[in-house]
């Protein structure tokens, strides 16, 4: 395959990302805590089912140039938009909980698995006498009695 200069995808989203930082071209604003965030339906609706639904079912927002989204901060989706931009996920202590919370809501995998990882790291570092049992379950993916990821639950970043 040839790569075309200017026309990888890489490009075409940095283009894509450059216009919703400007406003232009963009189809639909997105409101979360009465602030705005601008994007494409067509990009939204292929990072994620859940924009997906929205955009192509006969849901009252298909058409509509604002949607509300409730149960999300406006940080945590401006994380969840730029990753999807940009494909540069930046996570910081304060935000993975929110970010965690808006990637399950918008049904995307990718970011609720970054999340899900960060937390374990972070989990590493401040438990250091189970160091050596992280590595092992971050190597061999072992699942344990208490839930899903690595033997904790979901809601386990909550206590640090």
């Amino acid at each position: 395959m040839v790569q075309i200069e200017g026309l990888t995808p890489a490009d075409i989203m940095s283009g894509l990302a450059e216009q919703r930082d400007t406003g232009i071209l963009c189809d639909v604003e997105l409101e979360v805590q009465g602030k705005f965030i601008p994007a494409h339906r067509s990009v939204l609706a292929a990072a994620s089912p859940f924009f997906h639904a929205m955009f192509t079912a006969e849901f009252k927002e298909k058409d509509d140039k604002v949607v509300a989204l409730n149960d999300i901060t406006y940080d945590a989706l401006n994380v969840v938009i730029k990753a999807i931009y940009e494909h540069d996920l930046v996570l910081t202590d304060d935000l993975v909980p929110e970010v965690l919370n808006a990637s399950h809501l918008l049904q995307m995998s990718g970011i609720v698995t970054e999340c899900r990882a960060y937390n374990w790291a972070v989990l590493c570092k401040k438990v250091p006498n189970v160091l050596s049992r992280c590595h092992t379950k971050i190597r061999t993916g072992v699942r344990g009695r208490a839930g899903p990821f690595f033997g904790f639950k979901l809601t386990f970043y909550i206590f640090f």
